[in-house]
């Protein structure tokens, strides 16, 4: 049994005799190439032409030779073959060699112990665990697994060197406890620092091994109030927390009761003012002379303003240790203007010591005209007064 497919061809590339037009599959003797001239084969092809143009499947084919004879006589069963089935062949036929021709990209599976770890590659998340993703064919891979309460793991894919598919089972490790610091200070130094009710030492401190959680400090001083404070340490604080703590005066609090008990009571402004330039606070210090100041030139303070006038004398001069160069300039600039006001809202006011104060903190912010103007007003109110005279001279008004 022998099952073979046989192209068609042109006839008249070998048979004179057929038309162009003609094609088909011929039988032929080893003597002659004329399909008229067949052997015994007149009943099957009685027209003696070729074969139209198909295909066709060799169901049975066998020879019989005879002696002395150069003729070979061949007897076929020919059957016709669908051309559905033919073009389905050739559809496997073309279908198959496609598929051969292609390779199966390979993949690999990643899962996590624990599962559910989120799969990373830069800024976008690929998933979580167990997850599968293609090789890479060109450049390799860089991909991160995080899971919380888990160290990071990184993880190079490489492509792969055949094209089987490939497992990876990644154990996470726990993190491991982390520990905080704590840096505690505070203005002025050399305050009791407690943590949770627990005495650590004074003011510069630094406090180590703080595991995660809340906590409640205080600090205390001499004459300083106390102060409590809260804080959360958690994975999103830094290694080390630093905090810086001013105290808030006793004095300072005690001074302004004070005003609040006796607001007419120039010495109270006058205090609490010093109090405030000890501190640091020279802002509100001097709001605290101006307070004060209106109360005198108003008639309505109670007391003596002496004690303004000379806490204003001592900005002016830096009798206080309170900054830098820089400092006590802003101080006086800030002084300055709180006279330049107050000169508005009493245009003529009956104190030698509003004019010898103003005309100094002018002139030394050489602001000498408006100096020279203001020691001319109170000249011509108090003539040969002997501050002014003292003044005349020092500062050759």
């Amino acid at each position: 049994m022998i099952d073979a497919l046989f192209e068609t061809m042109p006839t008249n590339r070998r048979y004179p005799s057929a038309k162009p037009s003609d094609s088909g599959i011929f039988l032929t003797t080893k003597d002659t190439n004329d399909p008229k001239k067949f052997h015994g084969m007149d009943n099957a092809f009685p027209q003696s032409r070729p074969l139209p143009m198909k295909f066709f499947r060799v169901v049975s084919c066998f020879s019989l030779f005879k002696k002395n004879s150069s003729v070979t006589q061949v007897h076929l069963r020919i059957t016709h073959w669908p051309p559905c089935i033919l073009y389905g062949l050739v559809f496997l036929l073309c279908a198959g060699l496609l598929l051969s021709g292609c390779r199966k990209a390979a993949q690999i599976h990643i899962d996590s112990i624990p599962a559910g770890a989120a799969l990373w590659e830069e800024d976008e998340l690929l998933g979580h665990t167990p997850i599968l993703l293609p090789l890479p064919e060109g450049a390799s891979r860089t991909l991160i697994l995080r899971q919380p309460g888990c160290q990071e793991v990184k993880l190079i894919l490489d492509p792969p060197l055949n094209n089987r598919d490939q497992e990876i089972l990644v154990e996470l490790s726990e993190l491991a406890a982390k520990t905080y610091r704590l840096a505690c200070s505070s203005s002025p130094d050399g305050a009791e620092f407690f943590l949770n009710n627990e005495f650590k030492g004074r003011t510069p401190v630094e406090i180590s091994g703080l595991s995660g959680g809340q906590y409640e400090f205080m600090l205390r001083h001499k004459e300083r109030e106390e102060v409590r404070k809260t804080l959360f340490l958690s994975e999103q604080s830094p290694d080390r927390t630093v905090v810086h703590i001013k105290l808030p005066s006793q004095l300072v609090a005690f001074y302004s009761k004070q005003i609040v008990a006796e607001p007419a009571n120039l010495h109270h402004y006058a205090d609490l003012g010093h109090q405030l330039i000890l501190e640091g606070e020279l802002v509100e210090a001097i709001s605290t002379f101006r307070k004060g100041l209106q109360l005198s030139l108003s008639g309505k303070g109670a007391g003596d303003d002496h004690r303004l006038w000379s806490e204003i004398e001592r900005v002016i001069s830096k009798q206080y240790d309170y900054g830098s160069e820089e400092i006590v300039r802003q101080a006086n600039e800030t002084l300055l203007q709180m006279l330049r006001e107050l000169k508005k809202e009493f245009p003529a006011p009956d104190s030698i010591a509003f004019y010898i104060q103003y005309a100094t903190c002018a002139d030394k912010l050489n602001f000498r005209q408006e100096a020279q103007d203001l020691f001319d007003e109170a000249w011509a109110k108090w003539p040969d007064n002997r501050t002014l005279v003292q003044m005349k001279k020092r500062y050759r008004f």
